[in-house]
């Protein structure tokens, strides 16, 4: 049984203007009433009040919106209305009701894809108070003109998208670096997947998810450096060995042509993002008190797969037997999720990232890597 696709972050114009059609038509045909409408609508307007903290705060803030409201009707026509000269109740009038029903109406209209967004990112909308704040946010994008009502639209939707970035990079700042960046990774993941699916549906992305996915992936590589930063300062009181000097230094062909040339495995990326990415495999230890490859192995691994320097020999990890290769191969998983889409723009090129890791080292087997190359370690290198 084929599984149901997860749309939470993308919509279709054709299955929102189907729906409406039956919505309509089944209303024109009796099957529906208002009263069934109303219910549905309701389930939003309930979010709302949950979001507030309770329903007297909800009345407080559509009874501000319609004291807007009243203010904006013309005066001609609050002039022939007896409610508004203290003549009768608003229940028995019908000249400004039908503004604040019209109004109300309004209000709902926005709730709905209200809701909609901050359910969609509760990974950022995760306190009450972060809740309260950005709804009552949202009751003040309400103006009022000759009686009508507008919602500044996309001066909230700015708001919102700066106010749950900031919010989300505070949250990061909380933990420590390895956590943050495993966090960054997994949302970045399920973005990248919903707009895979978006792309591949015909659905159309919310406004939201390409800039997150964007300034996601710059905060993992600032967690990259970061990791980078912390490791280096972690070894900077060990005295190396003069095994590993030598080690080091063994084979290197020229280190200043490893940061020159062509990428060829993607002409638009610049040399240094593979380089930057990939030299933790030379700082971080395997549990043998090593690094995974010396500088001078992780410069033929650059200058043969991103430089296409040919007659190089294939390369070895050095890792123990067991527990190790998983977190070797997250890495390259990590470099697909970071750039496949931003350099081409597709995530249909998985193969080629496999290969990086397959064709340059030994002792790895592609159909075995492609079956597992989303499975995460505990931990990262």
């Amino acid at each position: 049984m084929l599984k149901k696709l997860d749309n939470r972050f993308s919509y279709s114009e054709v299955e929102v203007k189907n729906f409406l059609d039956e919505l309509y038509q089944a209303y024109e045909d009796g099957v529906i009433k208002d009263a069934d409408i109303d219910m549905q609508l309701e389930k939003f307007v309930d979010a709302i009040k949950e979001y507030l903290g309770n329903e007297i705060l909800y009345k407080e803030r559509i009874n501000s919106i319609f004291i807007k409201l009243h203010l904006s009707i013309p005066n001609e026509v609050k002039e022939e209305c007896n409610v508004c000269r203290m003549d009768r109740n608003l229940s028995d009038e019908i000249i400004c009701r039908k503004y604040f029903e019209e109004a109300y109406d309004e209000i709902v209209a926005k709730v709905v894809p209200y809701v909609g967004y901050v359910e969609n990112n509760r990974h950022t909308f995760n306190s009450k108070d972060l809740l309260l704040s950005a709804t009552n946010e949202f009751f003040e994008h309400f103006e009022a003109k000759n009686g009508k009502l507008d919602f500044y639209a996309d001066k909230f939707d700015k708001i919102m998208l700066t106010n749950s970035l900031m919010i989300l990079r505070e949250s990061l700042l909380e933990m420590d670096t390895r956590t943050a960046m495993q966090r960054v990774i997994e949302i970045i993941e399920e973005l990248e997947s919903h707009k895979v699916i978006a792309q591949s549906t015909d659905r159309v992305l919310y406004n939201h998810v390409k800039p997150q996915i964007k300034f996601l992936k710059k905060q993992l590589k600032y967690y990259e450096k970061k990791l980078l930063t912390e490791s280096l300062n972690d070894r900077s009181d060990e005295k190396p060995k003069i095994e590993d000097v030598l080690e080091s230094n063994k084979n290197i062909i020229d280190p200043k042509s490893v940061l020159t040339g062509s990428n060829v495995f993607c002409a638009s990326m610049p040399i240094d993002i593979p380089i930057e990415h990939f030299k933790i495999l030379t700082i971080s230890k395997s549990k043998n008190g090593k690094p995974y490859l010396t500088q001078g192995e992780f410069e033929i691994f650059i200058q043969r797969a991103f430089l296409g320097v040919e007659n190089l020999e294939k390369l070895k990890f050095n890792q123990e037997p067991k527990g190790e290769k998983l977190k070797i191969q997250y890495l390259f998983r990590q470099f697909y999720e970071n750039y496949c889409f931003e350099y081409f723009d597709t995530g249909q090129t998985q193969d080629f990232f496999i290969k990086l890791l397959t064709e340059n080292f030994t002792g790895w087997n592609f159909k075995n890597v492609k079956n597992n190359f989303k499975t995460k370690p505990k931990s990262l290198i």
